[in-house]
């Protein structure tokens, strides 16, 4: 009898969140960020600065739902990373990463006032990186690496008005990743691998969004 009435409760509340859909249309919008961060050591009074680093990213995109809850796009991504190591000699590396990709999108809207809803993305992606360091009057070009990734993302939408919807979400899950990696002095040289990763670090990382809805 027990089990009777919470299936029945969570049909109710499955059926009340249906009643409210994000609903057909355009939207557009993006999210960015940037970290920043340092080591000090402490030696006594004397104190010496260690590796300093600094990342930023940039993800605009563009999408359309097709029906109630359903949704796909295009996105583009553009990041960089910075680091400095202090010594006899500083050490600068650096680093920029383009990358464009799909995304298919499954929205589940929570409670009834149409605010809420919890996002399932699948995410087909591909990035180019390339870096460089340089110690003194050294530069040396690291090798590119090219990425090909298919991931699954899960996130919550909030609407404080009707047409801005603000987002986070954790990135990939779980993704597959296919990685080639080039010699900068010899193109015929390359490292291919491929990978799943689950809560992996590289495929994870919290973001923040926020986008326009043009129909609602």
């Amino acid at each position: 009898m027990k089990l009777f009435m919470m299936m029945t409760a969570l049909l109710i509340g499955l059926a009340s969140a249906a009643q409210a859909q994000v609903g057909k249309g355009l939207f557009a919008g993006g999210s960015l960020g940037f970290t920043m961060g340092g080591t000090n050591y402490q030696n006594g009074s004397s104190t010496t600065k260690g590796p300093t680093s600094s990342s930023f990213n940039v993800t605009p995109r563009i999408g359309y739902y097709f029906t109630d809850n359903i949704a796909a796009g295009i996105k583009f991504g553009f990041a960089g990373t910075n680091g400095k190591i202090n010594g006899i000699v500083v050490t600068t590396t650096s680093s920029n990463t383009l990358s464009v990709g799909l995304f298919g999108r499954y929205a589940l809207p929570l409670g009834d006032e149409g605010k809420f809803a919890f996002t399932g993305d699948l995410n087909l992606g591909f990035s180019a990186t390339n870096g460089k360091s340089e110690t003194g009057s050294l530069s040396v070009k690291s090798d590119p690496i090219f990425q090909i990734s298919v991931g699954i993302a899960p996130g919550i939408l909030f609407f404080p008005t009707p047409k801005i919807g603000l987002e986070a979400g954790l990135g990939n899950i779980l993704a597959l990743t296919a990685t080639t990696e080039t010699d900068a002095n010899n193109n015929d040289n390359k490292i291919k691998s491929t990978q799943i990763q689950i809560f992996n670090i590289s495929t994870l990382g919290f973001y923040f969004g926020l986008n326009y809805y043009f129909n609602r």
